[in-house]
């Protein structure tokens, strides 16, 4: 008799699991503020998690530290943050993005920056995830 459980067979939707990856690195608004950070999702939930943040900010000619923190929803791959960072030359922001991870460790993230009683700035990002 011929036996079909010769072939490889995966459980049902095993095959499309991600391995999620907790570590970026990325560089964000190339024109306005741009900076560079690494940040670690730390997950309390199947779906939740924080993510702390610490970098460096260009303003005019000063290099100024960037400190933020939020909380995330979604998968490995797409998430959805909110959160509140500290710029020395301005105080406290708060922001909202979507945050994409490719298997590869690709990532992108785009939202909103918004200082108080200031106009809000786009923010995109591009950077690599581990």
């Amino acid at each position: 008799m011929f036996n079909l459980k010769c072939f490889a067979q995966l459980e049902p939707g095993n095959h499309a699991t991600m391995q999620p990856r907790y570590n970026v690195v990325y560089a964000q608004n190339f024109f306005i503020l741009p900076s560079l950070v690494y940040d670690r999702q730390i997950p309390i939930g199947e779906k939740i998690g924080v993510i702390p943040s610490v970098g460096v900010g260009v303003y005019g000619t000063y290099f100024l530290p960037l400190f933020t923190a939020s909380v995330y929803y979604g998968n490995p791959k797409h998430r959805a943050d909110l959160g509140a960072t500290y710029w020395d030359f301005e105080g406290i922001a708060v922001f909202t993005t979507y945050r994409y991870t490719a298997k590869s460790g690709f990532f992108a993230k785009a939202g909103f920056l918004y200082f108080p009683e200031e106009e809000g700035i786009p923010i995109v990002g591009i950077g690599y995830s581990f």
